[in-house]
């Protein structure tokens, strides 16, 4: 006889409900509400990028003397209102340097809230005087066009032909007796007619074009303005009761030095390669005092001028 399983059944209790279990879900708010903080941080960067919070508002200009903060600005006017993070101070620096070449050094800087650009520049100190004829300019110690004329150089030197005009001015010449009648066979006809026997008119020889300089322009080089400059610096030593009135370039670099005597002195300044070795200003300047000794000694001062643009040195 087989056996038989035996089933056992749970009563049932009358009036209850038997309910399931539901399964538990985990909620990471950590995915929730990351991608929310991560859309709101760009959208408030996107606003600070394009809003005007991070614009250039101004610039401040420091350490300029001759060329004016206007004139800086002027030329920085399309930087204002850019993006100050996107600015390169290099490109102002740069800009600067080219437009205005009588600057020795420029820094750029960067400063936030209040948002502004500090430029700090410092300029060529000017050395000499140099007079083209037409106009008057200031130049460094490279031979570079820094500027206009500066009162404050008195280190005047005349180039390219240019001379000054010294010579004192004369009193009016005395009123002229009355000129007499012309007869009318001879007389000139009025302005405005004509005469078929008047003569051709003279041509005019062309006038040369003025030379203007601009800054930046190079007129000579640096050893031409050092030796210049030594030049007034050294020659009070030999003469030191008769000060320098101006110097002036010949056509292949000499210079003559004009005292306020109106004594004058030839410097060889810019000779040929095999004259260059036997001439220095230390030469030169010796030479000098020997001649103006002797001049003494012999009871002939020189008055007029002095050579030293060659082995023998003459004098008047």
């Amino acid at each position: 006889m087989r056996n038989k399983k035996k089933i056992t059944r749970k009563p049932m209790i009358r009036g209850s409900i038997v309910r399931r279990k539901r399964p538990h879900i985990s909620v990471n708010w950590f995915h929730v509400f990351m991608p929310l903080v991560v859309i709101l941080l760009m959208i408030g960067a996107g606003y600070l990028w394009f809003s005007n919070i991070l614009r250039v508002n101004y610039f401040e200009i420091q350490g300029n003397v001759r060329i004016t903060s206007e004139q800086i600005s002027a030329e920085l006017s399309n930087i204002t209102g850019s993006n100050i993070f996107l600015l390169s101070v290099y490109n102002v620096k740069s800009k600067l340097e080219r437009k205005f070449p009588q600057l020795q050094n420029v820094t750029v800087k960067r400063q936030f809230f209040p948002n502004k650009i500090t430029i700090e520049v410092s300029e060529k100190a000017p050395v000499l005087t140099w007079h083209t004829g037409d106009a008057t300019y200031a130049i460094d110690r490279d031979g570079v066009v820094i500027g206009p004329l500066d009162e404050t150089i008195t280190r005047h030197v005349y180039a390219f032909g240019a001379s000054p005009n010294l010579t004192p001015v004369t009193p009016p010449a005395p009123a002229a007796a009355p000129v007499p009648a012309v007869p009318a066979a001879l007389a000139v006809p009025a302005l405005g007619t004509t005469n078929a026997a008047a003569a051709p008119a003279t041509p005019t020889a062309p006038v040369p074009a003025p030379i203007n300089l601009r800054p930046g322009a190079h007129v000579t080089d640096s050893e031409m303005v050092d030796l210049i400059v030594a030049m007034f610096e050294r020659l009070p030593d030999v003469l030191p009761n008769d000060p320098i009135q101006y110097v002036a370039m010949g056509e292949f670099g000499d210079l003559s030095v004009m005292l306020k005597s109106n004594l004058q002195i030839r410097f060889p300044g810019r000779m040929p390669e095999s004259d260059s070795s036997t001439h220095t200003l230390d030469s030169d300047l010796k030479r000098l005092a020997d001649i103006l000794k002797e001049g003494q000694r012999q009871g002939h001062p020189l008055a007029q001028y002095v050579d030293l643009r060659f082995e023998k040195v003459y004098g008047k």
